[in-house]
C-alpha cells in the first residue's frame, strides 16, 4: 500500500556563509524524492523554511506540516536529515518527532535510515523516542535547577501555552485576546454543573481550538483545563510554584467549584496494562480486553480476556491470561529479539560509541557555559564562548550522524542497558516500545505453560488483516504448532 507523506526542507544561512553542513533546498528535495521513489511513497505536499534557525521549533513551514498531520491530511513527514527539525540537539529534534507520533503520523529521516515503510525502521525510531523520553526524566538535577530558575522568573515551562494564553515577553503567559474570556466561561459552566459535552459545544461554537489545532474537544482535554492551576496565575513545574506569575483567568472559588464538579477523570481504557492492544485471542484474532479479578488474598489481579461475543459472531475458543503470567513472558521475548537485532548491526559499535561520547561532552560543555550565571554578564566574551561551544557541539553532532549513516541503522542501545532501565519506565513508555516492536501476541485457551499458549509476532510477521477499530472483520482463528 502506498504511503502518503509530506516533504519538509529547512535551510538556515548565517551572514551568507555556507559550511560543510549546508544542504541546498534542491539537494534535500532530490534526496527525499529518490528515497520516496524507491519505497513507493507519495509526497503529498512540500513545506520549506528558508533562513529559519533550527534552534527554534516554531517555524511557518514546520507548523503547517504539523497541522496537516494533526488533521489527518497526511500520514507524516519525510526529511533528508533529522537535524532539519532542530539544531538544538538530538533530544529537541526527537521532541518534534514524538509530537508527530502522538498525532498518529510517521517520520522518515533519510540520513539515519529511519524508514516507516520497514518494520525495523519504525521500531528503531520508536525506541529512540522512548529512550529520549526516559533520558529527559533522568537528568533530574539539571532539570530541577532549570525549573527552579524559570519558575522563579514567572515562566510557564510547558511546551505549549495553555489554551486561553499566548507566550509573551520572556516566555511569560499573557491572556489570549479572543479565547481567554471563553476559557473563563468554561470554568463557570463547569462550576454550575455543566456536562463535558456542553463545555465542548461552547468552545466549538466560539471557535476555540484545542491544543491539537482542532475545534473538536474531547473530555480528557477539558479535564486538563479544569485541573490546570496556570489559570489561577501560577507558573509551576514539578515541585516549584510561583503565584502571581501572570494574569489569572479564573478566581479561586470558581476554580475550586469547577474542580469539585469534574468528578473522576474519564478513563482511557488502558490504564496500567502494558500489553493493551497487543494481546490477541487465538480463537477469534480480536484483542484481549484488560480487566481485573480478585486474588486469593483479596487484592486485585490484572487479567486479559476475550469478550467472546463479536459483531461477526461468537468466539469458538475465548482465551484469557493473567497479567502476571503473560507480561514477563512477552518482555523477555522482547529483549531476546532486541539483542538479536543489535548483534546483526554492531560492526562499528566502537565508532558509534566514540562519536556519541564526543557529542555528549560537547553538549555538556555548552550547557555548563550557557547556564553559568557568573559569566552571563561578560557581554562579548560570553557570546563568543557560547558561539564556539555551539559550533563544537554541532560538529560533534555531524560526526555522530555520519557514524550512524555508515552503520546503516539508527544507533540502538545494548539490550542489557535497556533491560536495566526498564523498571524506571512508566507503563505508557513500555507499552509504546512494545507496540513498536510487535505486531501481535496471540494467546490460546488451555492449561499448559505460557510458552506453549502464546505466540509472539514481531513487526512484519503478523497477518495484514487483523481486526481492530474501524475494521470489523469476521472471526478467524490463528493456529500454530
Amino acid at each position: 500500500m502506498t504511503i502518503r507523506l509530506d516533504g519538509y526542507i529547512r535551510v538556515s544561512r548565517v551572514g551568507g556563509r555556507e559550511g560543510e553542513s549546508f544542504i541546498s533546498p534542491e539537494l534535500q528535495r532530490e534526496q527525499i524524492e529518490r528515497w520516496a521513489q524507491l519505497r513507493d511513497v507519495t509526497i503529498a505536499a512540500w513545506h520549506t523554511d528558508l533562513d529559519q534557525s533550527g534552534g527554534k521549533l516554531e517555524r511557518p513551514g514546520l507548523d503547517k506540516a504539523l497541522g496537516r498531520i494533526r488533521s489527518r491530511k497526511t500520514g507524516g513527514l519525510a526529511v533528508a536529515r533529522l537535524d532539519r527539525f532542530s539544531r538544538a540537539g538530538v533530544a529537541a529534534a526527537l521532541m518534534v518527532v514524538e509530537e508527530i507520533h502522538d498525532a498518529g503520523g510517521e517520520i522518515a529521516a533519510v540520513d539515519l535510515g529511519i524508514d516507516p515503510t520497514t518494520p525495523f525502521g519504525e521500531f528503531a525510531m520508536t525506541l529512540m523516542l522512548g529512550l529520549a523520553r526516559m533520558q529527559r526524566r533522568q537528568i533530574a538535577d539539571t532539570w530541577k535547577d532549570a525549573q527552579r530558575r524559570a519558575v522563579g522568573r514567572g515562566v510557564h515551562i510547558a511546551s505549549r501555552a495553555p489554551t486561553g494564553y499566548v507566550r509573551g515577553e520572556g516566555g511569560r503567559l499573557e491572556p489570549h485576546p479572543v479565547w481567554a474570556p471563553h476559557i473563563a466561561e468554561v470554568f463557570r459552566l463547569k462550576a454550575a454543573g455543566g456536562s463535558w459535552r456542553e463545555l465542548a459545544d461552547y468552545l466549538r461554537a466560539h471557535g476555540v481550538e484545542s491544543p491539537y489545532g482542532s475545534t473538536q474537544w474531547h473530555p480528557r482535554a477539558l479535564v486538563h483545563i479544569i485541573e490546570n492551576r496556570a489559570y489561577l496565575g501560577e507558573a509551576r513545574s514539578g515541585e516549584f510554584v510561583k503565584a502571581g506569575a501572570h494574569d489569572r483567568l479564573v478566581d479561586e472559588a470558581t476554580f475550586a467549584a469547577a474542580h469539585e464538579a469534574k468528578g473522576e477523570r474519564p478513563a482511557n481504557g488502558m490504564g496500567g496494562s502494558p500489553l493493551a492492544g497487543i494481546l490477541r485471542c487465538a480463537g477469534c484474532s480480536y484483542v484481549l480486553k484488560p480487566d481485573t479479578m480478585k486474588g486469593r488474598d483479596g487484592g486485585k489481579l490484572r487479567l486479559y480476556r476475550c469478550r467472546g461475543e463479536r459483531p461477526g459472531g461468537k468466539c469458538p475458543a475465548p482465551a484469557s491470561v493473567l497479567g502476571g503470567v503473560i507480561e514477563p513472558f512477552v518482555v523477555e521475548r522482547f529483549f531476546e529479539g532486541l539483542g538479536g537485532m543489535r548483534a546483526e548491526a554492531s560492526a562499528i559499535t566502537d565508532e558509534l560509541r566514540s562519536a556519541e561520547d564526543a557529542f555528549r561532552r560537547a553538549e555538556r560543555e555548552l550547557v555548563a557555559w550557557r547556564d553559568n550565571e557568573s559569566i552571563a554578564d561578560l557581554g562579548g566574551t560570553f557570546v563568543d564562548g557560547l558561539r564556539g561551544r555551539v559550533a563544537r557541539r554541532d560538529e560533534a553532532l555531524e560526526a555522530l550522524e555520519h557514524a550512524r549513516v555508515r552503520a546503516g541503522i539508527a544507533d540502538l542501545p545494548e539490550a542489557p542497558e535497556l533491560q536495566a532501565l526498564w523498571p524506571s519506565l512508566d507503563v505508557s513508555d513500555r507499552r509504546h516500545l512494545l507496540h513498536a516492536a510487535l505486531d501481535a501476541v496471540f494467546v490460546r485457551r488451555g492449561r499448559v505453560p505460557i510458552a506453549e499458549r502464546a505466540l509472539v509476532l514481531w513487526r512484519g510477521e503478523g497477518p495484514d488483516d487483523l481486526p481492530g477499530p474501524g475494521r470489523r472483520l469476521g472471526l478467524r482463528s490463528h493456529v500454530w504448532d
